[in-house]
């Protein structure tokens, strides 16, 4: 294994996503972190796994692990913290063989939606982003969605449905997901990630294109799954923490890239999304936002940072807590010393899921905090060697397209023109 990966690293792809690649599952449901198929699909097969291989992707996001994986006739399985992803992983794995159902049952699920229209209570997060002739149509959607695709009933507790949508239930969902995103796409702020939140009853959305806008949601899912390929599959995707799951069988292989240290909150950035999902999960979105890695939300008190996590990660936590830009001593030590937290203990389940002689592939990068360069992939390295893994080999590649660029105070602090993507090797030997 240990000469594969070498070879597989030396030869890969950079694991950045092109925006112009057609037919990428992107463009059907755009998503701002992860990397390419291309990347996962050229690792994967370039390993030489053996038939039936069990492939794990921790941080899942919007499933191209696991599709890649399936694909090349892999058993995979995901996870993510972020039910809306779930729900996104879920829908990619629809075999192609159903896509010619999906708009005669889109078309059955809105007539019927029309005719049993249903109320949007009153403390339906919905309201927060629509007036209440839109939340009800969307409500109304939604419900016929569940009792046509996942239960006839609803006397099952709210997480249990969720956790058992099909990939067919699954794409219905992410129809409405584009739907909220399409009514709310001149509400962007400067932050790629984050939707405006109306200030007044005012400034509501009022869109007169909530049933053309689920008809041609499904029409673009349809045809993306039509030439998608997909064949029908036991890949399992759970919502579940990577910082506490236990998984429930040994892994051949992680393929997977943790959250980047750049403050990207994406809990908030499926705020509508989530608002959708309401009736079939009871998660506290504020409780979300705390629990994700890389939150911007962090706890009022944090533990020390440990000896674990490697002496690059605890000589860069002292440097922010030591610097003397406002705050570093308070806010930003405690949102980074979370972050790291979670990140080790994460390591540390991975570590628990793979076989031994098993493999983790992840591609990690870095970022600065002000003026100081923090590590990530460095860091990253000796975390997993700490938690049992053999680092084998790291492969570097530049890109201009990052986050943190979109911080005009950057520049401040540093002159970068980039931020470097790792793809970094380990395997398991015991």
């Amino acid at each position: 294994m240990h000469t594969k990966l070498v070879a597989a690293a030396e030869a890969v792809v950079s694991p950045k996503r092109e925006k112009k690649v057609s037919g990428d599952f992107y463009k059907v449901y755009p998503y701002y972190a992860g990397y390419s198929q291309a990347f996962a699909e050229h690792f994967l097969s370039s390993l030489d796994l053996k038939a039936g291989a069990t492939i794990l992707d921790p941080w899942n996001g919007s499933g191209t692990t696991t599709s890649s994986a399936v694909k090349l006739g892999f058993q995979a399985s995901g996870f993510d913290i972020n039910p809306t992803m779930v729900i996104v992983g879920r829908a990619r794995l629809l075999p192609a063989s159903e896509a010619k159902s999906l708009l005669p049952l889109a078309y059955e699920i809105q007539a019927s939606a029309a005719r049993e229209r249903c109320q949007a209570p009153l403390a339906d997060p919905l309201h927060d982003w629509f007036t209440s002739e839109n939340a009800d149509e969307i409500r109304s959607i939604e419900r016929t969605i569940h009792r046509f695709l996942v239960c006839p009933t609803s006397d099952q507790a709210k997480n249990s449905l969720f956790t058992g949508f099909s990939s067919l239930a699954s794409c219905f969902y992410m129809a409405l997901f584009l739907v909220v995103r399409s009514a709310a796409s001149g509400r962007k702020s400067t932050n790629p990630t984050w939707t405006k939140l109306p200030k007044s009853p005012d400034e509501k959305i009022n869109s007169s294109n909530i049933k053309s806008s689920f008809i041609e949601a499904l029409i673009k899912i349809a045809d993306w799954v039509q030439r998608s390929g997909n064949a029908p599959s036991s890949a399992k995707i759970d919502w579940a923490d990577s910082s506490s799951y236990a998984a429930a069988f040994k892994h051949d292989l992680v393929l997977t890239s943790p959250p980047y240290c750049t403050r990207i909150d994406y809990a908030a950035s499926s705020r509508m999304e989530l608002a959708v999902l309401e009736p079939v999960t009871s998660i506290d979105q504020h409780q979300l936002r705390r629990s994700m890695i890389g939150t911007t939300t962090v706890p009022k008190k944090v533990g020390r940072p440990s000896s674990a996590w490697g002496p690059t990660c605890n000589r860069f936590i002292q440097d922010v807590a030591d610097h003397q830009s406002v705050a570093s001593s308070t806010y930003y030590y405690k949102n980074h010393v979370d972050y790291f937290d979670k990140l080790y203990r994460s390591f540390g389940c991975v570590s628990d899921a793979i076989k031994p002689g098993g493999a983790a592939v992840m591609v990690i990068q870095d970022s600065y905090y002000k003026d100081l360069h923090n590590d990530v992939p460095k860091i990253a390295i000796e975390m997993m060697q700490n938690c049992g893994f053999k680092f084998v080999y790291k492969r570097e590649f530049e890109s201009l397209r990052c986050f943190s660029k979109l911080n005009a105070k950057s520049a401040t602090y540093r002159d970068s023109k980039g931020s470097t993507e790792s793809v970094i090797c380990f395997t398991k030997d015991h």
